[in-house]
């Protein structure tokens, strides 16, 4: 089961983060300095994937498609959404790791 967590951690895919949600009930029984690793790493990762998407948007074959830009939009703000939780999942577990130091 440890192993299943931190494969879900390494294989983080910004647009279906509720697959961190099972992971997340059990990371008692993982080392929280490792998935914090993961997290930064995925976040690294998926940030520069979002920057792709946006650059495809503004692609000027595409910038004045309407339905087109409408899609880059939402998946803009989505995906942002998406990276916005897993950074607050990860200053969670570093605040987290902080506190139960002192």
């Amino acid at each position: 089961m440890v192993e299943l967590i931190y494969k879900t951690f390494n294989n983080i895919n910004i647009s279906n983060v509720n697959s961190l949600y099972i992971p997340i009930l059990f990371l008692k029984f993982v080392d929280l300095n490792r998935v914090i690793i993961l997290l930064d790493q995925a976040i690294q990762k998926e940030s520069k994937r979002i920057d792709s998407l946006l650059a495809a948007g503004n692609n000027p074959s595409v910038l004045h498609v309407e339905h087109i830009q409408l899609i880059v939009r939402h998946a803009d703000h989505q995906l942002h959404e998406n990276l916005r939780w897993l950074e607050d999942i990860r200053d969670s577990l570093v605040e987290y790791m902080s506190n139960k130091d002192q």
